[in-house]
């Protein structure tokens, strides 16, 4: 299964977004017996309500997908590329919330919708520890 990768920053953004809001409890990466956050199907996350109605859903995921891209924007501004810029919100958002009220779309899914939408620049050379920051928060593991 997809794990999520400590030099990504879309992966760890994701991770980070996921673990602070409290959808997962998961560690960024597969750590003995537990495992990563990548392979988490969307249905298995806080927010996914499966009794609930396709419209509350899609309601919750537009919720969710722009909260998410609120966190991008507020600690990567500094480091994505530009052709970014060329993406509006509404998009972004419809995108993000597209694949969030897929039951078998996984957290992996969403990381890599994520870098596609924000080609960051660096992402291996990052200013900011990603992997380090991943590792405190997610509890250690076996990063990749």
């Amino acid at each position: 299964m997809a794990e999520l990768s400590t030099t990504n920053q879309a992966h760890v953004s994701v991770f980070m977004f996921l673990s602070i809001n409290g959808q997962s409890t998961r560690p960024l990466a597969t750590a003995g017996a537990t495992p990563g956050m990548g392979t988490q199907a969307m249905k298995d996350l806080t927010f996914f309500n499966g009794a609930a109605s396709a419209d509350m859903r899609a309601a919750n995921a537009a919720v969710i997908a722009h909260m998410l891209i609120v966190f991008i924007h507020t600690y990567y501004t500094q480091q994505r590329e530009k052709a970014f810029d060329e993406t509006s919100t509404w998009e972004i958002v419809a995108k993000i919330a597209a694949l969030l009220v897929t039951p078998a779309k996984t957290v992996h899914d969403l990381a890599t919708l994520a870098d596609s939408i924000y080609r960051f620049s660096s992402e291996a050379t990052a200013a900011v520890p990603l992997g380090e920051v991943a590792r405190t928060v997610g509890g250690g593991g076996n990063q990749q």
